[in-house]
């Protein structure tokens, strides 16, 4: 009862699809299984399918759009906008926040809430009040090479520290970046960061003066 999900981003699925295909549907479906004291908050954009979700609240955002960094489309404003909405509606101590195509198998992540805010910390870098339990982050030795990668997929913590991660600017601009393809070459975009990147690096600036 002390936390509420905040279930962020499209709607997966239609009323008419197979269950295995609903992925929103079996997302909300599994946190009332393994949370059934829990709030839900859904906040997603206008226009889906939502017969026989199950949520406590709805919040049906304006799409900010995606933006475009080299070749791709980003979908990091999204996130930070169906993030920061739903977080805003929250009047629980704790919340998680959970992509809309996430579904849970045990509560045991707060076991790992528990064990590792029991462990002492630098004051140089804490930057929040208490640990975040996050998905394993994105090593620069991995797949994908990007510094400041965090998985942005699930996030779980005391509220206010979910709100200060995810209270954001959606800053567009006119950037240059080496084409992936051709180094020779250059492009422009619009961001010279992957979404997230843009989050957690937005983050940790309003503490540090990084270099990136």
């Amino acid at each position: 009862k002390d936390i509420t999900f905040v279930v962020q981003g499209s709607v997966i699925g239609k009323s008419s699809d197979k269950k295995e295909d609903r992925h929103t549907y079996l997302c909300l479906q599994s946190i009332r299984k393994y949370f059934p004291e829990s709030f839900i908050i859904l906040s997603t954009w206008t226009g889906f399918d939502l017969k026989d979700l199950d949520f406590d609240l709805l919040i049906e955002n304006e799409d900010p759009g995606v933006s475009v960094l080299g070749d791709f489309t980003q979908n990091g404003f999204r996130q930070i906008v169906s993030s920061i909405e739903g977080l805003k509606k929250v009047n629980t101590k704790y919340s998680a926040k959970v992509r809309s195509d996430l579904i849970f198998k045990s509560s045991n992540f707060l076991k790992y809430f528990e064990k590792y805010n029991k462990l002492s910390y630098d004051n140089d870098y804490k930057l929040v009040e208490k640990r975040v339990v996050m998905l394993t982050s994105c090593n620069p030795k991995r797949r994908i090479k990007l510094p400041f990668n965090a998985a942005d997929w699930f996030y779980f913590g005391l509220n206010k520290d979910l709100k200060n991660i995810f209270d954001l600017p959606l800053v567009r601009g006119s950037f240059t970046s080496i084409d992936e393809h051709d180094y020779n070459k250059e492009k422009e975009c619009e961001s010279p960061y992957s979404s997230e990147q843009y989050i957690w690096y937005g983050f940790l600036s309003k503490y540090k003066n990084i270099y990136f």
